[in-house]
């Protein structure tokens, strides 16, 4: 999970554990898709936001709720 990642640490967006098609259209919009590689940059001590460098490229930052729903591997 996105969630068990440290700062600094990577990985490759292998899949999701929340199936709905609300979650899918947000990870859409977010420009997440199978493959791209997640470097985590930051996590919120408060509530475990974390923000995350998709592809190299964007920063996007996301919920623990969502981190906690992306498998990575």
């Amino acid at each position: 999970l996105l969630s068990s990642l440290n700062v600094g640490e990577q990985g490759t967006f292998t899949g999701v554990t929340d199936h709905t098609p609300t979650f899918l259209n947000y990870l859409d919009k977010t420009g997440f898709s199978l493959g791209s590689t997640l470097k985590v940059t930051n996590i919120e001590e408060f509530d475990q936001t974390v923000t995350v460098l998709v592809k190299s490229k964007k920063e996007v930052t996301v919920s623990h709720k969502v981190a906690n729903s992306l498998l990575i591997s």
